[in-house]
């Protein structure tokens, strides 16, 4: 169904079935820590087929991120920068699942604590209070 060309009245009659293949995605493609600013061979052609699908990509490579996980912010940073990225994987795929819903982080805060809630696009501060 991702890949079929429908109206929206056929997108509205097949929307209660929940079909995955309905549903928006994203790829996420595994690369080694020397590929993931560049990106390699095969990334690229998961890109090419999310491309047909108008779907989005990320690159993560899951032992960079293994490895961040045991670094403080300062190191984590300089470790990226060596990389010639500028976030985590783990980042990116947040921020392009974040753009795919269209969801936007809302901050609030006092004089005890800061908070920061997932609303969605194009909400006002009264409709995101509820």
């Amino acid at each position: 169904a991702r890949s079929v060309e429908i109206s929206e009245e056929e997108a509205a009659l097949i929307k209660p079935l929940g079909l995955l293949t309905a549903k928006p995605i994203i790829y996420a493609a595994n690369v080694s820590e020397d590929d993931l600013a560049g990106g390699n061979g095969f990334s690229e052609a998961v890109q090419a087929m999310a491309a047909k699908e108008s779907a989005e990509t990320v690159r993560v490579s899951a032992q960079v991120e293994a490895e961040l996980v045991e670094l403080g912010d300062e190191e984590r940073g300089d470790y990226l920068e060596g990389l010639g990225v500028s976030e985590g994987g783990l980042q990116s795929l947040i921020r392009a699942t974040y753009n795919l819903l269209g969801l936007r982080t809302y901050f609030t805060t006092g004089e005890k604590e800061t908070r920061a809630w997932t609303i969605k696009a194009g909400m006002t501060a009264p409709q995101a209070a509820g």
